[in-house]
């Protein structure tokens, strides 16, 4: 017999995708994230990534991002649920 919910047995996360600076900080283009335990807001997001990642605060990466979760722009209040993608998008010059 198989499982009726073959998601359960999977460890619940959200992706990050990282672009330009936040790219080099995290030395990747994405990875799998895992929830916590607690709720995880775009408010919170920056210090949930920092933590993580030491090199994105070092650096003062994250306070000129700008957030998307599943392609599309969000407001600080937006919860951040198991299986969306987010992504981190430092400020770029270009000529």
């Amino acid at each position: 017999m198989y499982p009726s919910n073959l998601e359960s047995s999977k460890e619940k996360t959200f992706k990050a995708l990282y672009f330009a600076a936040a790219k080099d900080a995290t030395q990747m283009t994405c990875e799998n994230i895992p929830m916590p335990n607690t709720t995880l807001t775009m408010a919170n997001l920056s210090e949930f990534l920092a933590q993580r990642h030491p090199a994105l605060k070092r650096r003062q990466i994250l306070e000129g991002c700008l957030f998307t979760v599943n392609e599309e722009y969000v407001d600080p209040e937006t919860i951040i649920k198991h299986g969306d993608e987010v992504a981190i998008i430092p400020p770029v010059s270009g000529g």
